[in-house]
């Protein structure tokens, strides 16, 4: 309109954009399913401006675990991967709010929530699809606290979730 200012979004489609990638920082606490109100309340906004403009949104989920996700609280260190040699990875990135991510083993019961959680965000923010980052780069596991690794000639060797990470896929797919 004459005299109006054009919006962020309205420039973006001006410019041709058709789908808009959320990528890691749509969310305060990385590849979480629950939001911190004020990200609930930025991610509204952005799905409503730019589903009126014709704009599809795809947010990203990764393959971790952060330090504030209500997950991290009720499983702790249960859900991490942990490659031969027993030391858990650490995710070098540093986010705001302060945080660590520790990369998922889907051998861990993480798959199911995972799947069930962006199915529910996806229903309750009207995603047009999604982005997962690097979750099919299966990678073997010895977190026996979930129930990876066994013993192979003294030595603990890594199990391969690969049935766990295809009914993920599976159940993401569905949605």
């Amino acid at each position: 309109c004459q005299g109006e200012e054009e919006t962020g979004f309205q420039r973006m489609k001006r410019l041709g954009l058709e789908v808009l990638y959320l990528h890691e920082k749509w969310n305060d606490i990385q590849n979480s399913m629950e939001l911190t109100q004020e990200s609930a309340r930025r991610l509204r906004y952005i799905v409503e401006e730019c589903h009126k403009l014709g704009i599809r949104v795809i947010p990203y989920f990764g393959y971790e675990i952060s330090t504030l996700s209500p997950l991290w609280q009720r499983y702790g260190k249960r859900f991490m991967h942990m490659p031969a040699g027993g030391r858990e990875r650490k995710w070098s990135w540093y986010r705001q709010p302060p945080q660590r991510d520790f990369g998922v083993c889907f051998g861990s019961g993480f798959a199911d929530i995972f799947a069930e959680g962006v199915e529910r965000l996806m229903e309750e923010y009207g995603f047009d699809g999604i982005y997962v980052d690097s979750a099919a780069a299966l990678n073997g596991c010895v977190n026996q606290d979930h129930g990876c690794g066994f013993a192979e000639n003294g030595q603990i060797a890594p199990t391969w979730p690969v049935w766990e990470l295809r009914k993920a896929f599976r159940k993401l797919y569905r949605a």
